[in-house]
């Protein structure tokens, strides 16, 4: 007599192997996506802050970007024709987490909140995995964190 399907056996090694390779596989998918993500908002970040440093050049005015809560507001005017960029659950806060305001004015220099040039030479932004850098003179720049 010939029996069809499959042991009770073959199905528990089956299942066996199914969850070995999931729980390789999953972590690393998870972490991956969580990269990716923080990866598009760090570009994004320093997208807007040459475009507000491009406005000041080509406007001759003072762009202004800042932090509040967990969205960074890159504003074109004072404080109108803001754009806005949600910081994503899974970065936290740029840190320093109490984030001053500052201007582009139209040189690309960065002024601190009162107009003044920088001091020190740069503000840096880290995130789990990023420190993004400007410098007085605005230049923007990315480093990957030492883990």
């Amino acid at each position: 007599m010939k029996h069809k399907g499959f042991t009770l056996v073959e199905l528990v090694i089956s299942i066996m192997i199914i969850a070995i390779i999931s729980a390789v596989a999953v972590p690393g998918i998870l972490n991956y996506q969580a990269k990716q993500l923080e990866d598009q908002f760090v570009n994004q970040f320093i997208n807007q802050l040459r475009t507000l440093e491009n406005i000041s050049m080509t406007k001759d005015i003072n762009t202004k970007f800042y932090i509040q809560n967990k969205t960074i507001y890159f504003c074109e005017v004072e404080n109108t024709n803001c754009k806005q960029l949600e910081v994503p659950s899974n970065i936290g806060v740029p840190s320093p987490l109490t984030i001053d305001t500052y201007y582009f004015d139209r040189y690309s220099n960065v002024l601190h909140a009162d107009k003044v040039p920088l001091q020190p030479n740069e503000v840096s932004f880290e995130t789990n995995l990023y420190i993004i850098k400007v410098n007085k003179y605005g230049g923007i720049t990315k480093e990957n964190k030492t883990q």
